[in-house]
């Protein structure tokens, strides 16, 4: 009976692992093709899709894979609460998740109601068929078709967030993908496409693509048109010449110097397209130093699977938590970090998508954020959160300084909680799948079967894909 359940966990396992998905509540933004040809989907939740009436986000069923250490694909650094709405809020989508295929089983998302929900890992990009997760959303029937653009070997195109003076009123996405190859190197052809996405909190009906994605979302949500008042005339307008058709821009920036960063754009009006010369990492530097149970102060690159290590815990106390597993550590990669110096004289070295706890210094609240933000967005004169071994409470310390430095080995541990004091500064520990529940739970999967004779073949090729340390 035991080794008949195995067999059931190893058949269904599979479906969890080998998928690369955004899940049906959250959006494709951007795609990402690596100089191997494999492909990395970006996923969002913007303001418009994805949550509940209280201002809570949906649950996710968004996962994704790694091959050769890299993964395919993650969950955008989107805020985890926005203020409380009305379904019934002709602003709002009143439907707040799509619809997607259960299985892998379109070779294209064409339909104009679709978006790519999900891409099957490619062992072999330029070899192996390319399936995709379709899924279907009523608000996408008012998209508008943005153009193609053609992702080759390490670049990356960039949808978002849309807007007309300083108000969100679109949001451009995924809409189909098409591998190519040329006999020599893969790309893809990416259409993007965009969709009328409002803030029902920050919004101003003066604005005509305001009104005009208002008017689209009544649309789907079944209600009629409503009657805006015309603006008064004063003096009669010269003429108007007819308007011309304005072709879908493609920006394509070239990386000269610094490789760059995947970094979604928060203000826009063209597609984005970068070139950068080697994948995006979120890591700590290898001198960075962590505090050890039972040892005291220990470097990053000396660190162990199993050492207990202080966090701060959801109740804002500091604890010390197991590092369960490894997200990166490869002590002969370079990488260029943000070095961030503090009033106190404290550094931390951590690249710029990684995840970091900040404050504005002003701000009296004696609770801790519970949203990381990325470590780019850190600028001198906010506040980080200190532990303060000595009082043994935590404390604000300013940022005074920012600087680039490049160093050898990138190193992100996974604690059991999530988060992890490095230099004595309140972080978080980075995943890719950004999604520590799902990633926590396939290593102890993992580490069960490893245990089991007969199946150690099989578990040497997962842990490949997922390092268990």
């Amino acid at each position: 009976m035991l080794l008949f359940s195995l067999l059931i966990c190893l058949i269904c396992l599979p479906n969890l692992i080998f998928t690369s998905q955004c899940g049906e509540s959250t959006i494709p933004f951007s795609l990402e093709t690596l100089p191997t040809g494999q492909v990395v989907l970006g996923c969002a939740r913007p303001t418009c899709f994805g949550w509940d009436s209280t201002g809570e986000p949906l649950a996710t069923t968004a996962n994704f894979y790694r091959i050769d250490q890299h993964p395919d694909g993650f969950l955008r650094n989107d805020p985890t609460f926005i203020p409380p709405f009305d379904r019934e809020d002709p602003k709002v989508y009143s439907r707040q998740l799509s619809t997607c295929e259960s299985a892998f089983q379109s070779l294209e998302c064409a339909s104009d109601d679709q978006w790519v929900g999900g891409i099957v890992p490619l062992l072999n990009a330029s070899d192996s068929p390319t399936a995709y997760q379709c899924c279907t959303f009523e608000g996408l029937k008012k998209s508008t078709d943005r153009g193609i653009a053609v992702v080759g070997a390490g670049q990356v195109v960039v949808g978002g967030e849309v807007y007309k003076d300083g108000k969100q009123y679109a949001f451009d996405y995924i809409g189909n993908v098409e591998k190519k190859y040329d006999g020599s190197s893969v790309y893809y052809e990416v259409n993007i496409r965009r969709m009328p996405c409002l803030s029902a909190h920050n919004f101003d009906e003066s604005i005509e693509e305001v009104r005009d994605s208002m008017e689209k979302i009544r649309e789907v949500n079944g209600l009629p048109a409503k009657v805006f008042q015309s603006p008064t005339v004063v003096a009669a307008p010269a003429p108007i010449a007819a308007a011309q058709p304005i072709d879908a821009q493609i920006a394509v920036a070239q990386a000269a110097q610094a490789p760059l960063q995947l970094t979604p754009p928060q203000n826009y009006n063209t597609l984005q397209l970068f070139t950068f010369t080697e994948s995006t990492i979120y890591c700590f530097s290898g001198d960075s130093q962590v505090r050890v149970m039972d040892f005291g102060l220990k470097r990053m690159d000396e660190l162990d699977i199993n050492d207990w290590v202080e966090s701060v815990g959801d109740n804002g106390e500091v604890e010390f938590v197991p590092i369960s597993s490894w997200i990166h550590r490869e002590p002969e990669t370079v990488a260029e970090f943000r070095e961030i110096i503090m009033a106190d004289g404290n550094r931390l070295k951590i690249t710029n998508r990684h995840y970091i706890y900040r404050i504005s210094c002003d701000d009296n609240s004696t609770e801790i954020q519970k949203n990381p933000e990325f470590a780019e967005s850190v600028k001198v004169n906010d506040c980080l959160y200190k532990f303060n071994e000595e009082t043994e409470e935590i404390e604000k310390v300013r940022v005074t300084n920012i600087t680039s430095i490049v160093s050898r080995g990138i190193y992100s541990p996974m604690t059991s909680s999530g988060t992890i004091l490095v230099n004595d500064i309140h972080t978080s520990c980075y995943s890719e799948v950004n999604n520590q529940n799902i990633q926590n739970s396939v290593l102890s999967v993992f580490k069960k079967l490893a245990k089991l004779r007969g199946l150690s073949t099989i578990v040497n090729i997962l842990d490949l894909i997922i390092p268990m340390k």
